[in-house]
């Protein structure tokens, strides 16, 4: 991360030894915490993009020769949410193991306690093709199952009005609905209603609204 001529920037810098660095190039936009990492667009390797990341969650997808970033675009607004901050990639997994790891910074109050807020859930990054061009998707680790303590799997149900279909204290949820009839679908997750408005193809929760468009209904 560079400040430069009152403006923000992520450079890249080539040394031979760790010790003298030589400036190569910058990129305007960006604010602390960059990350940059090569994806292939829906795992074909013959479709790579470089990933230029920051700290707020917005990226660029590009192409990099290892001085200087070329941007396919403009910045890409990568996380909706309140909490998200300053992730990191996991390095050096298994040679066998070709995802994308990444764990963000959860910025949320924790009165009382003897730490500093806490880290998120870590998420596999992939690239996919859209109507928009190629984007980012986060899906939850696949590891999460290996610490479920039980499992419940309910098809065909109908909702309307108000539905109980889970309770607990820690759940994984998911769930696919058909809208193409609904207005309106809410779950309430520990009395914060998390509310997909299907006319407007939006998602919110608190203050935060994303875009989310139903696919096939």
């Amino acid at each position: 991360y560079d400040e430069f001529e009152d403006k923000r920037y992520i450079s890249f810098h080539a040394s031979p030894n760790l010790k003298e660095w030589t400036f190569q190039s910058r990129i305007e936009g960006f604010y602390e915490c960059p990350e940059i990492f090569e994806m292939s667009v829906d795992l074909n390797p013959l479709k790579p993009k470089w990933v230029l990341y920051g700290a707020d969650g917005d990226y660029m997808l590009g192409s990099f020769d290892g001085k200087t970033y070329t941007p396919d675009g403009e910045k890409i607004k990568g996380n909706y949410g309140n909490c998200f901050y300053a992730s990191q990639m996991y390095s050096n997994l298994p040679k066998y193991d070709n995802r994308h790891i990444q764990v963000g910074w959860g910025r949320v109050a924790m009165p009382g306690m003897p730490f500093n807020q806490q880290m998120l859930f870590p998420c596999e990054l992939h690239l996919r093709t859209t109507e928009e061009g190629p984007r980012l998707h986060t899906t939850p680790v696949r590891e999460i199952a290996r610490i479920y303590a039980s499992s419940e799997v309910q098809e065909n149900q109908s909702v309307t009005g108000t539905s109980s279909l889970a309770q607990g204290e820690l759940l994984d949820i998911e769930a696919t609905f058909d809208v193409s009839q609904a207005q309106k679908l809410t779950f309430d997750v520990r009395g914060v209603p998390v509310t997909l408005d299907v006319a407007q193809g939006e998602l919110t929760c608190l203050d935060n609204t994303a875009p989310l468009k139903a696919k096939d209904g």
